[in-house]
C-alpha cells in the first residue's frame, strides 16, 4: 500500500501517482524501516527510502518540528548499540562535523539518538547528482569545469582541515552538483567523518584500512593510523578525482584492493599524454596535478585552497568554440593575487552570436562651413550635391517648354489600351489552384481519406511525407495515420517513440527553452520553486497546463485536455541543460484545410501542431 504524502490517500503497490493532485507515490516504507527508525518517528517523517549501506538506512524525511523540512535523514543500525566504542566515536565525530558551516560543504542539522538510543543524523537533502554520476555520463570533462569543481571543493575541505577534520575517504561519490537560488552551480562535500567511523565498527581487525582504495593516498595505503593522517591525506585523494575529472580514468587501475594500495605506494601516475594525448592538456595544468599526488605529504601542497589556487593560475584562458564558454573562474585577469578566490563562482549561459555582423565604424563627420578649400571638399565622405547653376543676369529665364498637345492625345489613347488588354488577360486566364484541389471544383476528400497523402513541413522546420499505405515519416522516425471524421477532414496521427524534450534553463532560473526529436519547440514560465528544474512550470504558456516536477527524477503535468507523467534528468549543469521524457507515444489530431494546403491541430496534450503542404519531401 502506498500513501500520498500531500492529501495522505492510499493507493495500491501497483500505482505510481496520486489520482488527486498528482504527486508521486514513493515505495512504502517497511515494517523493518518502520522498526529501525522508531524512535525518531516523533521528530520525523519518513517518505522513502534513499539507500541502504551497511552502516545503516537513508531515508528522504519531513523534520516535523521545523515547518516539515526536507532532510535526508541517516539512521544507524542499531547492533551498534552494543559498541560503546562506536557510540562514543560517533558523538565525537557528529559534534565536530557539525561544526563545519560553509556552502560547500552539507550542512548537519542535528544528530543524536532516537529514543531508543538509535543514533542517527539529520542532514541537508541535496537535489543534485554526484561527481560521480556527472562523470559516468560525461567522460572527461574540460579543464575549465574541472577547475570550477576542484575550487568550490577545495573551499569546503579547507573549512573544514581549519577544524582539524579529515575527510579520509574522499572520492566522486562524496561530492554532489546541485544549483543555488540563482542558478549557478553550487559543490559541496558530504559524508565527513564517516570512515572515521567505519573504523571504530572494525577495530578488532589487525591491519584493516580505511577508505576507498582507489582514491586513498599513499600515507592511508601504508596503513598509516587515521588520528596521524592530516590534510594531505585529502590532498591526495582530491589529486585523484581531478585526474579522473582531466583524463577520464583513474591514474591506477588494478584487480584487488591490495593492488591498488601497492601502486599508490610504489608506482607514478602516468602523464596524460600516455592516458589521454588527444585532450591536449597544458603541461602546467599536469605539472599541478602531480604534485597533489606525490607520495610523501611533505612534497605536497600545504592546504586544499593551494592545490586549488595554483591549478586555476595554470589553467589558460579557453577562447569560445575551443573548449566552451570559460568559466569564471578560469578568466585570468593578471597575476594570481589579482584574482579573489573566495568571491561566489557563478556559470555564465551568454554565448555570442555568430550572425550578429559588427556595427560598422561611424562615417565622417562633414566638413563645416568654414573649411571650404576644395581639397577638403574632394576628400569628404557624405555625398555633395552639385549646385545649380543659376541663369546669367543678361539672360531672361523662360520657364520649361510647354508640353505639345498631340502627345497628350496619343498617351491617354495607349493608356486606355493597356488597361484594356490587362481586364481581358485577368478575366480569361485560368486562376492557379492550390496543390491537392481539383481544378474542376469537385474535391474528391469528403469521399475518400486520400486528401492528405502528400508532403508538408512540420513546424516550419522538418519535413513529413505522408503516404497512401496509411505510413508518415518524419526524419528518422516512421508512424502512421488515420481518418477519424471524413465528414470533417480529421485525422489522428501517431508517432513511435515518446517524446524527449531537451531545454535549457534561463540565467533568472525563470523560464525554460528547447525543442523535442520531432522538431517541436518547448517553453515554460516557473510558477514556483527557485532554483532547478524542481517546482511547477507553466508549460507552452498555456491556460491550464502545467507541469510539475519532482526531485525524485519524475514528473506530472496536467492541460485543460488531458494528463501524463514522466520522467527527467540533468543532462549539464554547467549549462542548466534537462531532458524531460513523456510515458507514452505523441497523437496529432489534425484537420485538413478546404484546399488541402494546410494541416493544423493539436496533440493530446492540447499543443498546437501544425504543417503546411510542400511540393516535395525534402528536409
Amino acid at each position: 500500500m502506498k500513501t500520498c504524502r500531500t492529501c495522505q490517500a492510499t493507493y495500491p503497490d501497483d500505482t505510481a501517482f496520486c489520482l488527486t493532485d498528482g504527486t508521486r507515490l514513493a515505495a512504502g516504507i517497511s515494517s523493518e524501516d518502520e522498526q529501525l527508525a522508531a524512535g525518531v518517528s516523533r521528530r520525523y517523517r519518513l517518505l522513502h527510502r534513499l539507500g541502504k549501506g551497511g552502516m545503516g538506512t537513508v531515508f528522504l524525511a519531513e523534520q516535523i518540528g521545523v515547518g516539515n523540512r526536507l532532510v535526508a535523514l541517516k539512521v544507524l543500525n542499531r547492533k551498534f548499540l552494543d559498541d560503546p566504542d562506536f557510540m562514543l566515536r560517533f558523538e565525537n565525530e557528529a559534534a565536530s562535523t557539525g561544526r563545519i558551516h560553509h556552502v560547500n560543504v552539507v550542512t548537519i542539522h542535528e544528530s543524536a539518538q532516537g529514543e531508543d538510543g538509535t543514533p542517527y543524523i539529520a542532514m541537508e537533502y541535496l537535489e543534485g547528482e554526484s561527481l560521480r554520476e556527472f562523470l559516468k555520463r560525461s567522460g572527461a570533462i574540460s579543464v575549465a569545469e574541472t577547475a570550477e569543481i576542484l575550487l568550490q571543493a577545495a573551499r569546503g575541505l579547507n573549512a573544514a582541515h581549519k577544524l582539524g577534520i579529515v575527510h579520509r575517504d574522499l572520492k566522486p561519490d562524496n561530492i554532489v552538483m546541485t544549483h543555488g537560488d540563482e542558478g549557478e552551480l553550487i559543490v559541496k562535500v558530504v559524508d565527513f567523518g564517516i570512515a572515521k567511523l567505519r573504523e571504530s565498527t572494525t577495530h578488532t581487525q589487525i591491519g584493516m584500512v580505511l577508505g576507498t582504495p582507489a582514491y586513498m593516498s599513499s600515507e592511508q595505503a601504508y596503513g598509516m593510523n587515521s588520528n596521524d593522517l592530516d590534510a594531505r591525506s585529502d590532498i591526495y585523494s582530491l589529486g585523484v578525482v581531478v585526474y579522473e575529472m582531466l583524463t577520464g580514468r583513474l591514474p591506477f587501475y588494478a584487480d584487488t584492493p591490495t593492488g591498488f594500495l601497492r601502486k599508490h605506494i610504489h608506482e607514478q601516475p602516468p602523464s596524460f599524454k600516455t592516458v589521454a594525448a588527444e585532450l591536449d592538456i597544458p603541461t602546467e595544468v599536469e605539472a599541478v596535478v602531480i604534485k597533489a599526488l606525490k607520495k610523501k605529504r611533505e612534497e605536497r601542497y600545504s592546504s586544499a585552497l593551494e592545490f586549488a589556487r595554483a591549478f586555476v593560475a595554470a589553467t589558460p584562458t579557453v577562447p569560445v568554440g575551443e573548449e566552451g564558454e570559460p568559466l569564471a573562474s578560469t578568466v585570468m585577469a593578471g597575476a594570481e593575487a589579482e584574482m579573489d578566490f573566495d568571491a561566489p563562482l557563478t556559470l555564465s549561459h551568454t554565448k555570442p552570436n555568430p550572425a550578429e555582423k559588427p556595427m560598422p565604424p561611424p562615417l565622417p563627420l562633414p566638413p563645416r562651413k568654414d573649411e571650404g578649400d576644395s581639397k577638403r571638399q574632394e576628400k569628404a565622405v557624405w555625398p555633395i550635391a552639385k549646385p545649380t547653376v543659376p541663369p546669367a543676369r543678361d539672360e531672361q529665364y523662360k520657364g520649361p517648354p510647354a508640353p505639345h498637345v498631340s502627345g497628350i492625345i496619343y498617351g491617354l489613347i495607349g493608356g486606355a489600351v493597356v488597361v484594356l488588354l490587362a481586364a481581358a488577360v485577368w478575366h480569361f486566364w485560368p486562376s492557379p489552384k492550390p496543390p491537392g484541389v481539383n481544378p474542376k471544383g469537385d474535391n474528391p476528400v469528403a469521399q475518400n481519406d486520400s486528401a492528405i497523402v502528400g508532403c508538408y513541413r512540420w513546424f516550419n522546420s522538418g519535413g513529413v511525407a505522408i503516404r497512401a499505405d496509411h505510413t508518415m515519416i518524419g526524419g528518422p522516425f516512421t508512424g502512421k495515420w488515420e481518418m477519424l471524421d471524413a465528414a470533417h477532414r480529421t485525422y489522428l496521427l501517431t508517432w513511435p517513440q515518446p517524446t524527449v524534450s531537451n531545454v535549457n534553463m534561463s540565467l533568472d532560473q525563470r523560464s525554460l527553452a528547447g525543442g523535442n526529436q520531432y522538431g517541436g519547440k518547448d517553453v515554460a514560465t516557473r510558477v514556483s520553486g527557485s532554483s532547478g528544474l524542481v517546482g511547477i512550470w507553466n508549460w507552452f504558456d498555456l491556460v491550464g497546463s502545467q507541469v510539475t516536477v519532482k526531485s525524485d527524477g519524475t514528473y506530472w503535468a496536467v492541460s485543460p485536455n488531458a494528463s501524463w507523467q514522466g520522467t527527467w534528468q540533468t543532462i549539464n549543469p554547467f549549462t542548466g541543460t534537462y531532458q524531460l521524457t513523456a510515458s507514452d507515444q505523441p497523437k496529432d489530431t489534425l484537420t485538413l484545410s478546404d484546399d488541402d494546403s494546410r494541416l493544423s491541430g493539436a496533440d493530446q496534450y492540447g499543443i498546437a501542431i501544425s504543417g503546411t503542404r510542400v511540393a516535395n519531401c525534402a528536409p
